[in-house]
């Protein structure tokens, strides 16, 4: 009973003065982010930051994505030393996902004779990724030991004990990281679950988009990977639109091409087909494309009710939609 009044309290007091602090680093509006996505020129992009709250990066122009990064982990981190449990929780669970791919990048690229830890992104960075470099850490057997020992060893309770026979390296750690991302995801749903109320209302939806997205990621990641039919059914999340039979019609695809011609055919509605109908569908659906696409639907999400969780899931998605769209416009200019 406690814990459920101490609960409402922090749902009352607390998380609208969060919310007034993640406020004060803003959100550009809609029509500045609509102008945005129609820079064509860095004369343009300065212009439209010039009136925004990005402006103080403009001094510097070439590390103008690196400042933005940094103050985005500064603003999450700050913002996580001010919560208190279950909030906390939640956003160590955000955190997770950013952890999953920087080890992903750090293992794939060690197998192939580097590593860069610039290459990783700010809010999955944690002390085991110094670690994870300096000891060349990518075998799999090595790499399931250090994931033990790491804030990610919950989401290690279903992976094979004999992955390793038969498998490429590189194909192993594809493996991994997809069944880090499908167990972390059920894992954060059931949490949203558990909280229920406006956090659940909010972000189930979100989630369940966000399994199959995942599915077609998963499937497209591990083509020619020769992983095992048994293998690749643990790496399709329980939940979504094409949980059970559509996880099948995604496992047996041979190709990208069989794959959305297989999807039409089984699920011709579904809203993630206009995405698999696009050339480049591997930047339609990684996480830049993907939260584009969400755009729309997670400011909604951030302007819905405070007395909740959503909010700061939408805000830090929607607050590195924004960078990631000045990276690729800054990247683009200096090419030309």
């Amino acid at each position: 009973t406690s814990n459920i009044v101490w609960f409402k309290v922090c749902q009352t007091f607390f998380i609208p003065k969060l919310i007034s602090y993640i406020s004060g680093s803003y959100l550009l509006s809609k029509s500045q982010f609509r102008q945005l996505l129609e820079c064509s020129s860095f004369a343009a992009l300065s212009s439209l930051l010039s009136r925004t709250p990005y402006v103080k990066y403009l001094s510097s122009e070439s590390q103008i994505p690196l400042k933005c990064k940094e103050d985005l982990a500064n603003d999450f981190f700050t913002l996580r030393k001010k919560t208190v449990q279950p909030l906390t929780l939640f956003l160590d669970l955000i955190s997770h996902s950013y952890m999953i791919n920087n080890i992903y990048i750090l293992a794939s690229e060690l197998a192939t004779g580097g590593a860069e830890l610039n290459k990783c992104h700010a809010l999955g960075y944690f002390q085991g990724l110094d670690l994870l470099r300096s000891q060349h850490i990518y075998k799999i057997s090595e790499l399931t030991t250090f994931l033990q020992s790491s804030p990610l060893k919950i989401y290690m309770g279903n992976f094979p004990a004999q992955l390793s026979e038969g498998y490429s390296d590189i194909n192993a750690i594809k493996f991994l990281r997809a069944l880090l991302l499908k167990n972390h995801l059920e894992y954060f749903s059931q949490f949203i679950s558990r909280i229920g109320g406006n956090t659940a209302r909010n972000m189930l939806k979100l989630f369940a988009l966000e399994a199959d997205k995942l599915s077609i990621q998963n499937t497209i990641l591990l083509f020619g990977a020769g992983i095992s039919e048994s293998d690749l059914s643990l790496v399709y999340p329980n939940m979504g639109m094409l949980k059970g039979t559509g996880h099948k019609v995604l496992s047996s695809s041979k190709d990208y091409n069989q794959l959305r011609l297989s999807l039409e055919y089984y699920s011709p509605k579904h809203p993630l087909l206009p995405i698999l109908k696009r050339e480049n569908v591997s930047i339609a659906l990684n996480d830049y494309g993907f939260t584009n696409y969400l755009e729309e639907e997670l400011r909604q999400c951030f302007g819905r009710s405070n007395f909740g969780y959503h909010v700061f899931y939408a805000y830090f998605k929607i607050k590195e939609l924004e960078i990631m769209k000045i990276e690729n416009l800054c990247g683009s200019f200096v090419k030309t």
